[in-house]
């Protein structure tokens, strides 16, 4: 795979910030030619480099006001039926495989501390091979944005 250079690492970054923004705003904004900016997007998206354009929403507004992380510890042999069953879960929004004390490192989005009882206890811990779990609430997220320039 051809290397990415300074043009399309700041194409990523404006896009991850406005993934909507229009390819004359873009390409106004970074100083190049409107086809320059066409053709590189469509080479990146080509390429696999850029996945999906999508919306980030806005959580909260939607009262989805608790986010949590939950650290699970597996039993090995059942680590793929347990990632099965909780990318299954509504209110997970992304399960990681992770090193350290815990196996699985999920993220569930909920509405109150209530709903995320109801999620860790009756939908996570009492899966077959979960053997411990322990949750942390995220207080405040501090940054969203991925900078792609770093990259270079």
């Amino acid at each position: 795979m051809k290397r990415l250079d300074e043009l399309d690492l700041k194409i990523l970054d404006e896009l991850s910030e406005n993934a909507g923004i229009s390819i004359p705003k873009l390409a106004k904004k970074l100083g190049v030619k409107q086809s320059k900016v066409y053709s590189r997007v469509k080479r990146l998206l080509r390429r696999g480099v850029i996945k999906r354009m999508t919306i980030e929403a806005n959580e909260e507004a939607l009262g989805l006001n608790v986010k949590a992380f939950i650290g699970i510890n597996v039993e090995s042999l059942e680590r793929e039926k347990v990632v099965e069953e909780i990318v299954k879960v509504p209110e997970v929004v992304s399960v990681a495989e992770v090193t350290g004390r815990f196996d699985l490192f999920v993220e569930a989005h909920v509405k109150s501390l209530e709903d995320l009882y109801s999620v860790v206890s009756k939908k996570i811990a009492i899966l077959p091979g979960v053997s411990h779990t322990e949750t942390f609430i995220q207080l405040k997220k501090r940054q969203s944005l991925r900078k792609f320039s770093l990259l270079k």
